[in-house]
């Protein structure tokens, strides 16, 4: 099975630092690269790099949601192994 990985980064999803992440459009990214992103941001949105939908995150992109599906992949691909 192919580990899920971030199209920003191109690395494989992890339960820590590359935690995916879903943007309010529904695209998901690693917590590293949307904290770069917003870091970079003047404001509290972010722009999706994929589709450009902005989402309002507020402080931090702690308040954005998991994208469980893909920590679900990563476990069974964990104890596939």
């Amino acid at each position: 099975m192919k580990i899920p990985c971030c199209s920003v980064c191109q690395t494989r999803y992890n339960e820590e630092e590359r935690v995916p992440l879903l943007l309010h459009c529904g695209h998901g990214f690693c917590r590293e690269c949307l904290s770069r992103m917003f870091s970079a941001s003047s404001d509290a949105t972010l722009a999706c790099p994929r589709c450009r939908h902005v989402s309002t995150v507020g402080n931090s992109v702690q308040a954005l949601r998991k994208n469980y599906a893909v920590l679900a992949l990563l476990n069974s691909a964990a104890a596939a192994n």
